[in-house]
């Protein structure tokens, strides 16, 4: 063995030991990364469900409400699990029905029927927010049809 060689025994573990120390730290970094992004996406689903659910609940109080003859126009606000919901219920439009719709309401329900069918345009907003902040908004259009004989 020569003079010059000595230690490159040594020199070479140690390159290849940092090397690999790099490899690992990339690894580990790449699999903290992907953890976070998969916690923030359960977060911003589940607050999507919750925003869904508030939809549910808010077309629900409308059929309620337009059954007992009541006007459903109002907030409602709902804990689900770790989210605040608010859901806002507003009254857009009310139009009677003309033409074929009309025309096909009588001819379904018998000569004379149909003509006093009118529809009610909702607009339903429901806003989910949760405890880290996370939120979701869902904006929905209902349309209910009022039918007076």
């Amino acid at each position: 063995m020569k003079a010059k060689d000595k230690g490159f025994a040594l020199v070479t573990v140690l390159i290849i030991f940092v090397l690999l120390l790099a490899i690992g730290g990339i690894m580990l970094n790449i699999v903290r990364n992907t953890t976070k992004i998969s916690y923030s996406t359960v977060k911003y689903e589940t607050a999507m469900e919750a925003a869904s659910s508030g939809i549910e609940v808010g077309i629900s109080r409308i059929l309620i409400a337009l059954s007992q003859g009541n006007d459903p126009d109002g907030n409602i606000s709902l804990k689900l699990g770790n989210y605040k919901v608010t859901v806002s219920i507003q009254k857009i439009l009310t139009a009677r029905a003309k033409g074929t719709e009309v025309s096909f309401a009588g001819g379904y329900q018998g000569a004379g029927k149909g003509s006093g069918q009118y529809f009610i345009y909702f607009l339903i907003t429901s806003k989910a927010r949760g405890k880290s902040g996370e939120s979701f908004v869902i904006e929905a259009n209902y349309k209910s049809i009022i039918k007076s004989y």
